[in-house]
């Protein structure tokens, strides 16, 4: 009997915690916007974003997208609505070379490491025909990025390199399913597991959060049952114990509060009201997926959506309110950017 209840009483008691516990936030004004320029340039499943120079009001991201295109993404917040401007990053041959055997150029995560100005990603292990031998394990990993100049300007990935990170943080992976949350704090690597499946097609309630020093040494794995996460799919660290989470599948910003040996000291759980831009009455639109999460030096919080294309349409009743615009970007499945203030300050 106890097998049998026990499901239900997570499911319960996660909608209790979920209900009870948790604010919602909402975009600031200005936001969210699609991110498409005016030159009709758009990202393409975004599921990694980091903030690599904010000043004056002018926003100057990477965003990685999970095809296997780096892009630059430049907002000015001077004017309103604010303008956005959409670059793409070349892949040299050599970079190119160095992914040709991967079978999708899964990228997931991107941080920006400012010890040394380099860009950091992660990458899932895929296969996307059964009749093929392919262990995915020998693509997943975390890669540094090589570029041709200065995060600001450069317009070329020159070459990749993969990092040695302990096999440990790698114990649950499965295909398509590998480390989606990853930052970079003063002295210490977080890196957070999408989930820890029951199955290959099951999804767990819950998933592994994996911190390490400098080094790439692992330091403490951590659970997040007790902490209600179930997917993880986007990391920001504000300092080396206060971290955030982008919860996907729950559509929720988590905040973690460590003490000195990685011990959960505090936490918060905040809902996002995720609306269409020019519509913040619609918010319910199926496929807005959350994946990345980024800070500018304000404290902001701005978050990206990788958009479940199998699904990204609003339903009958909102289409009415839609212009002929609109429906182009959810035709083309442009992703939403969204800012918001930190709920937990």
């Amino acid at each position: 009997m106890l097998r049998v209840l026990t499901p239900l009483l997570i499911i319960v008691s996660l909608v209790v915690y979920s209900t009870y516990l948790s604010k919602t936030v909402d975009p600031v004004p200005g936001y969210p916007i699609w991110m498409q320029d005016s030159d009709g340039h758009y990202t393409n499943q975004t599921s990694g974003i980091c903030i690599v120079s904010d000043s004056a009001n002018i926003k100057n991201f990477i965003v990685a997208d999970d095809i296997g295109v780096i892009r630059r993404v430049v907002i000015n917040e001077n004017i309103f609505p604010h303008t956005i401007r959409i670059d793409s990053i070349h892949l040299s041959a050599a970079a190119q070379s160095f992914l040709q055997n991967f079978r999708k150029k899964d990228f997931e995560e991107i941080i920006f490491r400012k010890s040394d100005n380099k860009l950091l990603i992660s990458i899932e292990g895929y296969v996307n025909d059964s009749n093929i031998v392919y262990d995915f394990k020998n693509y997943e990993g975390v890669f540094e990025l090589q570029t041709n100049g200065n995060l600001i300007s450069c317009d070329t990935i020159t070459a990749i390199k993969k990092i040695n990170v302990p096999s440990e943080v790698f114990e649950f992976t499965r295909v398509n399913v590998a480390i989606e949350g990853m930052t970079k704090s003063p002295n210490f690597y977080f890196m957070g597991l999408e989930n820890a499946m029951i199955s290959d097609i099951i999804f767990s309630d819950s998933t592994y959060i994996y911190i390490l020093d400098d080094d790439l040494k692992l330091l403490k794995k951590i659970n997040t049952h007790d902490l209600g996460i179930m997917t993880i799919c986007g990391l920001y660290a504000v300092n080396d114990y206060e971290l955030y989470c982008i919860d996907r599948n729950q559509k929720k910003i988590f905040c973690i509060k460590f003490n000195p040996d990685f011990s959960v000291a505090d936490y918060g759980v905040a809902d996002m009201n995720l609306t269409v831009p020019g519509y913040p009455e619609i918010n319910k639109i199926m496929g807005f997926s959350p994946e990345s999460i980024t800070f500018d030096n304000e404290g902001s919080i701005y978050v990206a959506l990788d958009p479940w294309k199998e699904v990204y349409n609003p339903d009958v009743f909102d289409k009415k309110k839609l212009t002929a615009k609109d429906m182009e970007y959810f035709a083309n499945k442009v992703p939403v950017l969204y800012k918001f203030k930190n709920p937990f300050k």
